[in-house]
């Protein structure tokens, strides 16, 4: 019923085309697809589990090292990663010339922005979260991936992936060990981030001080705006009817500055049917507080959630998870 009306919501928004409604099906679907991965699993025996976690492993080497050497190269001004002609979706986050001579630009792997390598490595995480008491692969997995998050300096990958390390600490057999592990990778990085110049405190004073662009267009303007919003359009605007607004309502907050932040879209475009599909969301995962995190997390990343490379992440995240159970590891 919610994917429903969502649909609904925009078909009878006066003034909406043809391309709101066919965006308002896909995410349909795609709310559809979020609300059920959470039971999706692959049954796996010892030797499987033991190999896709090693392989994760490799992967997150084979990352930290790529990002490690971004690191160093932008700090000199010079873009090294995969050919831009590569990018497609999300090309325009690349840094040109200009960028690269006068702005600190951030590593971001083998994707188009430094947070969705964030968000890729708080997926991987979650999936081996289970596996951190009893496999020594995965324990070095998620503290190699977490030092990506920390070396991406992304603001919410920083935040969400501290978090999740905090739930997996709290459940861990040997907590003092491994709490001194995750200080260790931390101490790493701060140390790097002093050496390398690379800001990561200059810009959580920023955040501080309400200068931090990236979160003010993802967590302050929508805050102030959605209720502002919904007194006025209760039932939502249109993604493209609201982007044609340019500033929104009496005050002077551009709208293209408003659509950075998954949860706050689905209830800027589809109002009260948004807070109730958020609500059903919410409620598929509310067996394990750490699949809401993971949700949150990936809503915060940016503002195309219900979409499907969201849906792909949230599969990849929920059947490792599901699928490699801590009982079926050798220790």
């Amino acid at each position: 019923l919610s994917a429903y009306g969502l649909v609904l919501t925009v078909a009878l928004y006066s003034g909406s085309d043809n391309q709101d409604l066919f965006r308002a099906v896909r995410e349909s679907v795609c709310f559809f697809l979020i609300s059920g991965v959470t039971t999706w699993i692959v049954p796996m025996e010892t030797k499987s589990s033991s190999r896709v976690i090693r392989l994760v492993r490799y992967i997150a080497s084979a990352m930290l090292g790529l990002v490690l050497i971004q690191t160093v190269l932008l700090c000199q001004g010079i873009y090294f990663g995969l050919p831009q002609d590569l990018f497609v979706i999300n090309r325009s986050t690349l840094p040109d010339a200009l960028d690269l001579l006068y702005s600190r630009i951030r590593p971001m792997g083998t994707f188009g922005e430094p947070s969705y390598l964030a968000a890729v490595s708080l997926v991987l995480i979650f999936g081996l979260r289970r596996c951190w008491r009893s496999d020594g692969d995965a324990r070095v997995a998620i503290l190699i991936l977490f030092s990506i998050v920390l070396l991406s300096r992304s603001f919410s990958g920083i935040v969400w992936n501290s978090l999740l390390m905090i739930g997996i600490l709290k459940d861990s057999r040997n907590a003092a060990l491994s709490m001194t592990a995750v200080i260790a990778v931390a101490f790493f990085g701060s140390v790097l981030s002093i050496y390398l110049e690379l800001g990561i405190f200059d810009r959580l004073s920023e955040i501080t001080r309400g200068q931090d662009y990236s979160f003010t267009v993802r967590v302050g303007g929508p805050i102030l705006a959605v209720p502002q919003i919904l007194a006025e359009h209760p039932w939502g605007i249109p993604p493209l009817k609201f982007l044609s607004l340019q500033y929104i309502l009496d005050s002077m907050m551009e709208t293209k500055k408003l659509v950075h932040n998954g949860l706050f879209n689905m209830i800027i475009n589809y109002g009260i049917i948004g807070v109730l599909a958020c609500w059903v969301m919410f409620y598929c995962y509310r067996r394990d507080k750490m699949n809401f995190l993971l949700v949150i997390g990936l809503m915060f990343q940016n503002g195309g959630f219900l979409s499907l490379d969201k849906v792909s992440l949230l599969a990849i995240a929920m059947i490792l998870s599901n699928s490699l159970q801590p009982n079926s590891i050798e220790g």
